[in-house]
């Protein structure tokens, strides 16, 4: 078994040496943290422990509704499906602790 991922982006292909980045979806998950919390384990707003396909679903309803409402579906309409997956799925791989 390989220590390499191969993930297609819209505009190139990347290959991710194990070790030099946990997941793909770190980078763009860490934006979640801010407001959910490590790992995405913050009190009320917390997504930690959610699947990813609860994740999706969430993320693309907010992505209907106007954005002035809530700053979270600004930042929902900021992500193409592609980096929602990666978020989703990196999101519902965290442990509390």
């Amino acid at each position: 078994m390989s220590n390499e991922e191969t993930v297609a982006s819209t505009n190139q292909t990347v290959t991710l040496k194990a070790g030099a980045i946990d997941l793909p979806g770190r980078v763009l998950a860490s934006n979640c943290f801010q407001c959910h919390g490590t790992n995405g384990y913050a009190g009320e707003l917390k997504i930690g422990e959610q699947s990813a396909s609860s994740i999706i679903s969430d993320i693309n309803e907010m992505k209907t509704k106007d954005s002035r409402s809530n700053i979270m579906i600004v930042h929902a309409k900021a992500y193409t499906d592609e980096e929602i997956k990666l978020i989703a799925t990196y999101i519902s791989q965290q442990t509390k602790y």
